[in-house]
């Protein structure tokens, strides 16, 4: 059976089944829910931001998705954040990890008030979110 080729005919393309696509769609739906945002589910699955924005706007059409942001609670984001922030994690890999501006980083850390790691920890337990910290940002 010959294989499929691309249009430019430069590399062979793995033509995905139904099942395949499905089990994908899924992963970055789950992922998705947990609070990563789309760069982060990219690095993760170790696919395209363009598909996995792809993606996303499927799952939003078929009704699955129904919130814009990883976000909703800005008072995680912002412990979120402050737990990058205590690590000494740049305002570009916390902008880059989580998909925030550098502004909004900058906000927070001219905030007075600091937040414990201990208190961070409570208030993430009560909303959690999942992060890969561990990533590496290039």
């Amino acid at each position: 059976m010959a294989q499929k080729m691309s249009v430019s005919n430069k590399r062979n393309v793995k033509i995905l089944s139904r099942k395949e696509k499905d089990e994908r769609k899924q992963q970055v739906l789950k992922l998705y829910q947990e609070g990563l945002p789309p760069k982060a589910i990219a690095r993760e699955m170790g696919r395209s931001m363009s598909l996995i924005y792809n993606i996303i706007t499927e799952l939003k059409e078929e009704g699955k998705i129904v919130k814009e942001k990883p976000f909703e609670n800005i008072e995680v984001r912002d412990a979120v954040i402050m737990y990058m922030i205590n690590r000494k994690y740049t305002d570009r890999e916390i902008g880059r990890l989580i998909d925030v501006c550098v502004n909004t980083i900058q906000n927070i850390k001219n905030k007075k008030e600091r937040l414990t790691d201990e208190e961070i920890n409570k208030l993430l337990r009560k909303k959690p979110v999942r992060l890969n910290l561990q990533m590496q940002c290039t």
